[in-house]
C-alpha cells in the first residue's frame, strides 16, 4: 500500500458556494499512479463541509437554503453561525476509487460547500492504494 497527499487550493469562495471536486480528485488519482484504493478528502476549516450530492443548479441552491431553515438565525456572527452548520456536515469524506476514478453513483459528485465565505479554501486529498 502506498499513501500520497495532495492539496487543492480553491482560493476565495463566497458564502454558500459549492464546488464540484470530482474532476480534480480524479485527476490527482490518475497522476498518482495508483489504480485502486481509498481517497480521503478533508477540509481543515471549521466553516466548510465535504459531501456528495447531485451537482445541479437546483440542489446547489437548495442545500444552503435548507441549512438556513434548519439552523436559521444568527449565533452572534457569521463565522460562528457557519461553524455551527458545519458541525452537522462532515469536514471529511472517504471514498473508494478503482481504475483511477472515484466510485460514485451515476448522479453523485464530490463537493465542498463553504458556509461563511473564505479567502483561502484548501482541501487535502489523501490517497491510500496500490
Amino acid at each position: 500500500m502506498e499513501t500520497k497527499i495532495y492539496w487543492l487550493e480553491l482560493g476565495e469562495l463566497a458564502k454558500n458556494e459549492m464546488v464540484d471536486l470530482t474532476p480534480r480528485v480524479n485527476e490527482l488519482i490518475q497522476r498518482s499512479g495508483l489504480k485502486r484504493g481509498i481517497a480521503a478528502v478533508a477540509s481543515p476549516s471549521s466553516t466548510t463541509a465535504i459531501t456528495t450530492v447531485e451537482y445541479e443548479p437546483g440542489l446547489i441552491h437548495d442545500i444552503p437554503a435548507y441549512l438556513e431553515k434548519l439552523f436559521g438565525g444568527d449565533a452572534g456572527d457569521e463565522t460562528r453561525t457557519a461553524a455551527i452548520k458545519s458541525a452537522f456536515m462532515p469536514p471529511m469524506l472517504s471514498l473508494p476509487f478503482e481504475d483511477t476514478r472515484l466510485i460514485l453513483g451515476r448522479w453523485q459528485q464530490l463537493t465542498v460547500l463553504e458556509l461563511s465565505g473564505s479567502s483561502n479554501v484548501r482541501v487535502a486529498v489523501a490517497l491510500l492504494g496500490e
